[in-house]
């Protein structure tokens, strides 16, 4: 008994409990694709949340494709790895995808062997041996947002895996913010820890 927000929450703590599901809304009725219930909770649980949209397929059987963009922060990586781990790479297969800024692109990744390494070493500092991964590290340069819709588009993804910060305020989370009104694929948000002084993004 109490607010619909906090009863959620608090049953979203309990041990048994390994992830939750939220529906989404269509933008059509709404400039806000979360409802005032799912904005709460999907910013205060720490438990990760899939969010549904109203038209998607249903994620069943385990030959699911989930496209898993990370940034290059060891707390994403220290947070994501676990969920794909335990949950997400029995479903399917594991499609993971890094964004460089075109003010962070390394200066090897001109051929095509080069990017193969460095994809190689992504793998084996974001993903480690923990999270079997069938598919190299996709490595694009561009605008993330951009790249991470044509992403789903591009692989036919069934559902996307992204670690955040669980703000939702102006300027924030825009990667969040643009899968969400998207709506093509459910989007598994994984809490992400605030950041440390040695948290420093590295490919």
């Amino acid at each position: 008994v109490g607010p619909v927000e906090d009863t959620l929450v608090t049953e979203l703590a309990h041990d048994e409990v390994l992830v939750g599901v939220l529906g989404s809304r269509a933008l059509a009725a709404t400039p806000d694709v979360l409802g005032h219930v799912a904005r709460a909770v999907v910013t205060t649980s720490r438990r990760p949340l899939i969010v549904v949209p109203p038209d998607s397929t249903p994620l069943t059987g385990s030959d699911q494709r989930f496209l898993v963009p990370l940034d290059g922060r060891s707390r994403t990586s220290r947070a994501v790895s676990p969920l794909l781990a335990e949950l997400i790479q029995p479903m399917g297969t594991i499609v993971p995808l890094h964004v460089f800024d075109t003010e962070n692109v390394p200066m090897l990744i001109s051929s095509s062997q080069d990017q193969a390494v460095l994809a190689d070493e992504f793998a084996a500092l974001h993903l480690g041996p923990a999270v079997p991964v069938t598919i190299r590290p996709r490595l694009r340069i561009g605008e993330p947002v951009h790249e991470i819709l044509e992403a789903i588009r591009r692989d036919e993804v069934d559902a996307v895996v992204i670690g955040w910060s669980q703000h939702l305020d102006p300027g924030r989370a825009t990667v969040i913010r643009a899968l969400l009104a998207d709506g093509r694929v459910p989007v598994v948000l994984q809490p992400v820890d605030a950041a440390s002084p040695d948290d420093i993004a590295s490919p």
